[in-house]
């Protein structure tokens, strides 16, 4: 990287030891088993941009699709950067789900969409707010479940989307997560064996922690006015009420994946997404290629979408496990195991 010298990788020491037990192997496959059902979805809306440029169009492009226990149907708002197809000689092209941070798309998730789009990658950037919490709302406790299960729903429809539309490759299909993004993204990447490769920058495992003690100021404001309804006098019986509640956990699949489909990003001094549980998420991955930064959290962000080669470096990523075959599809078999997997593959 300018500035820092791009992505300086670094050996874990012994103090950073994982804070969640993990789970049994049979355990993992269950939760993996709940998110594979059929998906169904239909498209609202594809609308070109007049934003686009000759290398890359961009679409407003709408979903609707199931939200498994919920009685209404999840709407999916998201932005498609698609290499023009009349560079492509009837070619179609892989397509990396983007998961912005809290507070929503910015101006370093259009880069980094823009840069997957010159390098022939198709982005399709999910906008929607799946925890409420940027509304200013402060959700009951069992909603941080159904966040995960709106984001993998969402996730789901992008892929039936990538395996269906003219231009995209359903096959070679990525996600890239950022902040909350990461936390969503790096535990739907597990439930689906699609996805081939997963980039996560200030991404953490163990949520109840987490939001325990993040500095983050939506997550502050839930924290305090729970913890007033509750009783509770210390962030400590705050977080061992979330860990009574909280059923799903970037960390607990991690194992499930194999560690070289993953890179991440950590913020070396972050209070957002605390560092040890960005080393922790780590850790659970089986240590994959990780980039440390000296910055907080976003200035560690900021550090790496603001240089185009940064940018390219993460692209260079997704391209070449783009050329390999994915490992998850039969890995997934295995851990589903006992299962009726007929279904699915």
């Amino acid at each position: 990287m300018k500035r820092i010298g791009w992505f300086v990788i670094i050996t874990l020491t012994a103090q950073w030891g994982l804070a969640r037990d993990p789970i049994s192997d049979e355990k993992i496959g269950q939760i993996i088993d709940q998110f594979q059902y059929i998906t169904n979805y239909q498209i609202d809306e594809m609308a070109l941009d007049t934003k686009g440029s000759a290398r890359c169009l961009i679409y407003d492009l709408d979903l609707t699709t199931d939200y498994p226990g919920m009685p209404d149907p999840l709407k999916v708002d998201g932005r498609l950067y698609l290499p023009n197809p009349n560079r492509l000689g009837g070619d179609t092209v892989p397509m990396v789900v983007m998961l912005p941070p809290m507070g929503g798309i910015n101006m370093l998730d259009r880069r980094m969409a823009n840069t997957f789009c010159d390098e022939k990658i198709a982005a399709y950037i999910i906008m929607n707010d799946f925890t409420g919490v940027q509304s200013g709302n402060t959700p009951p406790v069992d909603d941080h479940d159904k966040a995960f299960h709106r984001t993998i729903s969402a996730l789901k429809a992008s892929l039936a989307f990538a395996n269906d539309y003219e231009h995209t490759n359903g096959e070679k299909v990525g996600l890239f997560g950022v902040s909350l993004g990461g936390i969503l993204g790096s535990f739907s990447m597990q439930t689906q064996a699609q996805v081939a490769a997963g980039f996560f920058i200030v991404a953490g495992g163990d949520v109840p922690s987490i939001l325990a003690d993040s500095d983050q100021e939506d997550v502050t404001r839930v924290r305090q006015e729970r913890m007033q309804q509750e009783g509770f006098n210390s962030k400590a019986e705050y977080e061992a009420w979330l860990r009574l509640h909280l059923n799903y956990d970037p960390q607990d699949l991690a194992p499930s994946v194999p560690t070289e489909t993953v890179q991440m990003v950590i913020s070396r001094d972050d209070y957002h997404v605390p560092t040890a549980r960005q080393v922790d998420l780590h850790g659970a991955f089986g240590e994959p290629q990780a980039y440390y930064f000296n910055s907080g959290h976003v200035g560690t962000v900021i550090d790496v979408l603001l240089w185009e080669s940064n940018r390219l470096i993460i692209s260079d990523f997704f391209k070449e496990r783009f050329t390999l075959e994915n490992p998850r599809v039969e890995l997934a078999r295995q851990w589903l195991s006992g299962f009726s997997l007929g279904r699915y593959f």
